[in-house]
């Protein structure tokens, strides 16, 4: 069998330049900029985790999502299955039942510098009436993103 060279070239792709806040031009691939990017913030329910300190074991959580989809609908369902998978892959979460999951918050992220993947942290109450508080908090913590 006869072997023969081969060159294969390839032809240098323009990214579109976009502009950052603070004047620098920054590249970004024409995949990433076509989809949208959401902030969800997903609350889950009916979870029974025993408090560290003693007190009321911990029986609701509030999180947020960080992610890439198509519609505001795609997104939903991508935050719901994030948050159940982390909720399942982790440990001391999964002792606890599996969490009765609801989006509360949705809103498009217009900054192309916020990460999307998935962040993990949670903020957990002691009883249903405090989880709109939780929910504030979430919403808080993460608005200094452009929407």
């Amino acid at each position: 069998m006869q072997r023969t060279a081969c060159t294969v070239r390839y032809a240098p792709v323009r990214l579109p330049l976009m502009r950052h806040s603070l004047g620098q031009n920054v590249r970004m691939p024409i995949r990433r900029m076509l989809t949208t990017r959401y902030r969800i913030v997903v609350t889950g329910e009916a979870i029974h985790i025993p408090s560290v300190d003693g007190d009321e074991p911990l029986c609701a959580f509030a999180t947020t999502r960080f992610l890439r989809a198509d519609s505001p609908d795609t997104a939903k369902l991508a935050a719901i299955q994030s948050v159940s998978e982390a909720w399942e892959s982790d440990p001391n979460l999964a002792l606890s039942p599996k969490p009765i999951l609801q989006v509360v918050f949705i809103a498009r992220v217009a900054s192309p510098f916020k990460r999307s993947r998935p962040n993990k942290g949670y903020s957990f109450v002691s009883c249903p009436e405090d989880l709109p508080e939780a929910v504030d908090i979430e919403i808080a913590a993460s608005s200094g993103w452009f929407f």
